[in-house]
């Protein structure tokens, strides 16, 4: 747990052989609860790659365990034939570079903007919901703040809409992406 508190990325590695454990599940969440870069590794794999159908059976399966963090790439190598090994290295630069992504508040608010033009707010007690603008707070991991008129009743269903586009906005699939909904103040709402 201190290692994950302490990264940046974390490489969450299964063995092929037993498979997705409980525990990789509980190690996967707290990375998620960090909002920490993750890679899903599985070692081991030239125990399973012999057998094609159950090579894919495995995948669709890890996938569907991991579902989510959609944003986590999945590396299959063996760490005793070496085999794909070096893809480890360039694979953690690449999740670090988007984990380390910085957008500019003009692109941001263009891509909110498409964004609200392809699904509309949900309606929220009778009132429409308006989105103001948006700007990015933070890296690591992207973190977006979006100024609106009702932050608080924004349902959990839209904000993962909003995070799926900005991920596809921005190329930034292979991160955690943060959200962050606030009103405007009263000096701002006055002017």
């Amino acid at each position: 747990m201190q290692g994950i508190e302490k990264s940046h990325v974390a490489i969450l590695l299964l063995d092929a052989v037993e498979g997705v454990t409980d525990q990789d599940l509980h190690i996967a969440g707290y990375i998620q609860d960090r909002y920490r870069g993750c890679i899903v590794g599985i070692n081991k794999w030239d125990t399973v790659e012999q057998d094609a159908r159950r090579t894919k059976q495995f995948l669709a399966d890890i996938k569907d365990r991991f579902r989510f963090m959609p944003y986590a790439p999945m590396l299959t190598f063996s760490a005793l034939t070496g085999k794909r090994v070096s893809k480890i290295i360039p694979t953690i630069r690449e999740v670090f570079k988007q984990y380390n992504s910085r957008i500019t508040t003009g692109v941001v608010n263009r891509a909110l903007e498409q964004t609200l033009q392809r699904h509309e707010p949900p309606l929220v007690s009778g009132h429409s919901l308006k989105f103001y603008y948006a700007t990015q707070a933070s890296t690591r991991p992207p973190t977006f703040v979006l100024f609106c008129n009702r932050p608080d009743a924004i349902h959990f269903s839209y904000e993962r809409y909003l995070i799926n586009q900005f991920r596809e906005s921005f190329g930034l699939d292979k991160t955690p992406i943060r959200i962050t909904f606030r009103g405007r103040q009263k000096e701002e709402r006055r002017k």
